[in-house]
């Protein structure tokens, strides 16, 4: 490279690409003077997810995508920056992921800007008489639409839940036994979260089990005289009993519902008291882990649909 003419002038410097101006200080320039930089340019890199196959080599860059919304941001530093042979190891976790929607437990789907759109779609055709956004952090001014479509893409139905506490039950006026796909678009919704998602035909027994509910609430008091509490959360507990009036076929599906809750950690329910009263909807757990069920018939019949059944299952409240 081209030497350096120093001049009273201070002129700036360029060739092959570098340009840089000396500055004369408060000390003089001396024989031997030595200036050293280092000069970084391009680079290339690959990488892999899951220990799976390597991609391309792609250029470094401020911003490089990769996948599943994850991005790598390259910061030179003190030269070398980067050498070949370096390796980075990250381990991310997603704790607000949208796989929350399948999880009863309070998990929360959260995203970025105030507006987002959830697709679901199934293999088969599904029969779906009820959708719910059971577990929610929506407030207003947020808006939802919920639309099913068939195999086609051809609209079945069109839902638009009023916002409130609590789970938000959306009953359809028929059972749809072709929905293929549902998309849940949300409007105004910055800083918000969704949680455990329903679409299905619920459980509902021919004759309503008897329901005593209870208003419960978390309280956590200090000692003395006339103590103050500080309020921790409230929900709904009670009792369903069904007295000879349960069906064995019906006995069959509250079991398998009942063994899903028990294996999936105790996940809660959602009581509907009454389908036309979306806003009675409560989230519950079974508090029992022995049930007893009795047949008025003493199970003599010979056909199981002859059995007339009572059990009690005991609820406590998902506090909130």
């Amino acid at each position: 490279m081209p030497d350096y003419a120093l001049t009273a002038a201070e002129p700036a410097y360029s060739a092959s690409g570098i340009d840089f101006t000396l500055h004369r200080g408060g000390l003089p320039f001396a024989l031997r003077d030595a200036f050293r930089f280092s000069v970084e340019v391009g680079g290339r890199f690959r990488w892999r997810k899951d220990s799976g196959t390597w991609s391309s080599d792609t250029a470094l860059a401020a911003s490089v995508p990769l996948a599943d919304g994850l991005s790598a941001a390259f910061v030179p530093g003190a030269a070398p920056s980067f050498v070949s042979g370096d390796r980075y190891l990250f381990s991310v976790r997603q704790g607000h992921g949208v796989a929350a929607v399948r999880s009863p437990h309070g998990e929360q789907w959260r995203w970025s800007g105030s507006d987002a759109v959830l697709t679901i779609t199934w293999p088969t055709a599904q029969t779906i008489s009820l959708v719910g956004l059971l577990r929610h952090g929506l407030m207003a001014p947020a808006t939802v639409v919920i639309t099913l479509y068939d195999a086609t893409a051809s609209v079945l139905a069109t839902l638009t839940p009023t916002i409130n506490d609590g789970p938000l039950i959306m009953p359809l006026l028929a059972p749809l036994t072709t929905v293929r796909t549902l998309t849940l678009t949300l409007s105004n919704a910055a800083g918000m979260s969704l949680g455990w998602l329903y679409a299905g035909d619920p459980f509902a027994p021919l004759y309503n089990a008897a329901l005593t509910l209870r208003r419960d609430y978390a309280m956590a008091r200090s000692e003395g005289t006339n103590p103050r509490a500080a309020y921790l959360g409230s929900g709904f507990s009670g009792e369903l009993r069904w007295e000879n009036n349960l069906r064995r076929a019906e006995w069959a599906t509250l079991l398998h519902l009942i063994d899903d809750c028990k294996q999936a950690d105790d996940a809660p329910i959602v009581l509907i008291p009454q389908i036309s009263q979306p806003d009675l909807a409560a989230l519950a757990r079974i508090d029992a882990d022995t049930l007893a069920i009795r047949d008025v018939f003493d199970w003599q019949p010979t056909d199981p649909a002859a059995c007339r059944l009572s059990l009690t299952l005991p609820l406590t409240a998902v506090l909130t």
